[in-house]
């Protein structure tokens, strides 16, 4: 890409929109103050300056338009991108427990967790074995994350458990 072209073009465009605009503005309010200043019977002279001035309008707002529109593009894509993201972390975060168990359905595994001591089968939210009482789940000191027991650091905040 040319940039120094289009650069060249959007100053062109940030300067000549603007003029035309004003143009545009002058021939309106030129018009349509005369009109209001005749006397009853008397016939405007300039009102065809407000159907002049909407080509001016049309162009010069289009002009303008096309020379700040980089740079409302970057604005807005500045403004959004953290909001997208963390839209996008929220999501993922917040669905990440249907998805890996929606996953275990599919592939056919149950959704038991068995227990390291007595190898009893306990549900996949228990926190202790129903047998034995031992711990099912790591829970992080740190953040308070709940973690699979063979975990060694926390999923969430990375600290050893």
């Amino acid at each position: 890409m040319n940039t120094e072209k289009y650069s060249s073009r959007r100053k062109l465009f940030r300067v000549l929109g603007p003029i035309l605009l004003m143009i545009a503005a002058y021939l309106v309010i030129t018009s349509i103050g005369e009109f209001f200043s005749l006397s009853h019977f008397e016939q405007p002279k300039k009102f065809h300056y407000f159907f002049i001035a909407m080509p001016f309008f049309l162009v010069g707002a289009a002009l303008t338009n096309f020379g700040y529109m980089r740079s409302v593009a970057d604005y807005t894509a500045r403004e959004m991108a953290p909001v997208a993201k963390d839209t996008v972390n929220y999501l993922l975060k917040e669905t990440k427990p249907g998805v890996e168990s929606l996953s275990s359905a599919l592939r056919g595994e149950s959704s038991k967790i068995t227990c390291p001591k007595c190898q009893e089968q306990n549900d996949d939210d228990s926190k202790f074995c129903n047998s034995c009482g031992t711990k099912l789940a790591l829970v992080c000191t740190s953040c308070n994350e709940v973690n699979k027991p063979d975990a060694k650091f926390c999923d969430q905040c990375g600290n050893r458990l």
